[in-house]
């Protein structure tokens, strides 16, 4: 239930990602990237901490550059990390795949930048990671 609530709720800040994105003009270098990608996670950081569901928070968003390629990156805070399943993580690359893939802007957003989804408890020690590129989808 709760990755479903986590799913649904995501699905929210995913829309605003995409919005925010198709009012950017990308272009082909990565220093322009990087500065789109910082005012897309600029843009979504006014509106978090938020809220996903009963054990989850969307903290913070940010943006790297590292050795030409850009990396957008979220930081959720689960509240509750004894109430995910086992298999949390793989469901949770696939349906932020699903998501990310089936839709034509964020496969256009994924030409210039990667997603990296990173999962912390109340403490911020690391639960898990996991990055979204171009060659996922």
């Amino acid at each position: 239930m709760a990755i479903y609530q986590f799913q649904n709720n995501f699905m929210k800040l995913f829309k605003l990602l995409l919005f925010l994105s198709s009012c950017i003009a990308f272009n082909s270098y990565a220093a322009s990237n990087l500065d789109n990608c910082l005012t897309m996670a600029k843009q979504m950081n006014l509106q978090l901490p938020r809220k996903i569901d009963y054990i989850t928070t969307l903290e913070a968003t940010s943006c790297l550059e590292d050795k030409g390629k850009v990396f957008f990156q979220y930081v959720h805070i689960i509240h509750e990390p004894s109430a995910f399943t086992k298999d949390v993580e793989r469901k949770s690359q696939l349906r932020m795949k699903s998501q990310y893939c089936s839709n034509s802007e964020f496969r256009k957003v994924l030409e210039f930048f990667s997603f990296d989804f990173y999962y912390v408890d109340n403490k911020h020690n690391p639960l898990f990671t996991f990055t979204l590129t171009k060659s996922d989808c």
